[in-house]
C-alpha cells in the first residue's frame, strides 16, 4: 500500500514538473510558433494537393484535329485522362501553345501529328527524324519523368509497329498483303491487352501498396520527413533553452541526485510537444498507416530526438556554438535523410541521424531493429557522456 502511494506521489510530481517546463516552453514565442507551424504545414500540403498543377503542367495539340482525329489512336485522350501531379491540357493551335511555353503557363508543349501512327510507322522505317514535336524553356527533372508518361502511352504502337515491319520482312510472309498481315496482328494485340494492373506492390513489412498514385500521394509524400525535421527542431530549440536557463543558475536549486537525468528530461518534454504535434497532423492528412505502427515510432523517434540533442548539448559546450550548428544539422537531415528522395550516400553520416532509422523503419522491421539499438545507444551515450565530462569538471574545480 506504502509502495503504491509512493508511486502515486512521484507520477504527481512528474506530472506538476510536466506542467511547469511545459508552461515555461509555450511562454518562449520560437516554440510556440513551432508548434503552429504544424498544422499549416499539414493544411498548405493539402491545399497544394488540390490545385490544379502540382508539379508540371503540359500543353497538348494535334495537328489538323477534328479532321483525322481517329488517326491519333487516342494518344492525346489518353493523356488528357492520367489523374496525377503532372496535369495536361489541350489547346486549339500550335502557336497557342508555343505561347503557353514562352509566357510560363505551361511548362513544356507536345504537338503531335495528325496522323501519329503513321508518323511512328516512317520513325521506326527510319523514313523520318521525329515522330512529334516538343517545346520546353529547359529540360528539367519534371519533364523528363512527363516524358517517361507520354513512352508509356506510345509504347503499344511502337511495339505493334516493330513486330509488324519484321514480319514483312520474313519470307514467310512474302506472299500476304499488308492489310491481311494488319488485321491478324491488330486481332492479336487485341487478344493480348490485360486490364487489371500486371504489378503487386509489397511492402518489406508485407502490407500492400497502392501502385496507382494520385496527386496526393506525390505531393504529401514529403510531409512525414518534414514533420520528423520540425521535431527534431523543436528538441534543437528546447535543447538551447535548457542551456540559456542553465548559465543563469534557475537550476541550482536542484538536488545533485536529480541533474542527471534532468537535462535529458527538460529536452524529452520539448520534444513530446512537437511529436504530438506531428503525430495529430499525420493523422489529418492521410498519411497514417495504423496508429500502433505510427504511435510506436514516434515514441522511438521522440526519444531519439531527445537523445540526439542532448549529445549535441554535451559536445557544443556552449550555446554559442549549439545555435550555430543547428542550420547545418538540418541541412544534413534534409538532404541525407529520405524527406524528397532517398540519397544512398555517406552512410557513416546517416546512421547517425534519428529521421534516418524513423522514415525507413516505416515498412522495414529491420530498420525498426535498428532504431531500437540506436535509441539504446544515443540515449544511453548522452547522459553517460554528460556525467563523466561533469566528473572531469568537477575535479578540475577541485584542483
Amino acid at each position: 500500500m506504502g509502495e503504491n502511494k509512493r508511486n502515486m506521489r512521484y507520477i504527481k510530481r512528474m506530472g506538476i514538473w510536466y506542467f511547469l517546463l511545459n508552461k515555461r516552453f509555450l511562454k518562449k514565442y520560437i516554440f510556440t510558433l513551432l508548434l503552429l507551424l504544424v498544422p499549416f504545414l499539414v493544411l498548405g500540403m493539402r491545399v497544394a494537393s488540390k490545385e490544379d498543377a502540382g508539379v508540371l503542367k503540359v500543353a497538348l495539340y494535334q495537328e489538323n484535329q477534328g479532321q483525322k482525329e481517329e488517326d491519333s489512336d487516342g494518344i492525346v485522350e489518353q493523356l488528357l485522362e492520367k489523374d496525377g501531379v503532372i496535369q495536361y491540357e489541350k489547346v486549339d493551335a500550335q502557336e497557342e501553345a508555343y505561347e503557353a511555353v514562352r509566357q510560363g503557363k505551361a511548362d513544356c508543349a507536345w504537338i503531335f501529328p495528325a496522323d501519329i501512327a503513321e508518323a511512328v510507322r516512317k520513325y521506326m522505317a527510319g523514313e523520318a527524324a521525329n515522330v512529334m514535336t516538343v517545346y520546353t524553356k529547359e529540360d528539367t527533372i519534371q519533364n523528363k519523368l512527363a516524358r517517361e508518361q507520354l513512352y508509356g502511352v506510345l509504347y503499344p504502337m511502337v511495339s505493334y509497329e516493330t513486330v509488324r515491319q519484321f514480319i514483312e520482312k520474313q519470307p514467310y510472309f512474302e506472299d500476304m498483303d499488308e492489310d491481311t498481315i494488319d488485321l491478324s496482328m491488330r486481332e492479336m494485340y487485341a487478344g493480348m491487352q490485360v486490364e487489371e494492373s500486371i504489378f503487386n506492390f509489397t511492402y518489406m513489412d508485407g502490407t500492400k501498396s497502392d501502385a496507382s498514385g494520385g496527386s496526393d500521394n506525390y505531393l504529401t509524400s514529403p510531409l512525414r520527413g518534414l514533420l520528423a525535421i520540425l521535431i527534431l527542431l523543436c528538441g534543437m530549440a528546447v535543447t538551447m533553452f535548457y542551456m540559456q536557463d542553465e548559465k543563469e543558475g534557475i537550476f541550482i536549486w536542484m538536488p545533485v541526485r536529480h541533474r542527471r537525468l534532468f537535462p535529458w528530461l527538460y529536452i524529452l518534454v520539448g520534444t513530446l510537444d512537437g511529436a504530438v504535434c506531428a503525430y495529430v497532423a499525420l493523422w489529418v492528412s492521410g498519411s497514417f498507416i495504423g496508429w500502433k505502427r505510427e504511435f510506436m515510432l514516434m515514441i522511438l523517434y521522440m526519444i531519439a530526438v531527445t537523445g540526439f540533442c542532448n549529445l549535441l548539448r554535451v559536445l557544443g559546450g556552449n550555446l554559442w556554438r549549439v545555435g550555430a550548428s543547428i542550420p547545418v544539422i538540418i541541412l544534413v537531415n534534409l538532404v541525407l535523410c529520405p524527406v524528397f528522395i532517398n540519397i544512398r550516400s555517406f552512410p557513416v553520416i546517416q546512421y547517425l541521424l534519428p529521421g534516418y532509422y524513423y522514415l525507413n523503419s516505416l515498412h522495414s522491421d529491420l530498420m525498426l531493429g535498428r532504431m531500437l539499438l540506436y535509441v539504446a545507444v544515443i540515449t544511453a551515450g548522452s547522459i553517460g557522456l554528460d556525467k563523466i565530462m561533469k566528473m572531469e569538471l568537477s575535479v578540475e574545480q577541485r584542483v
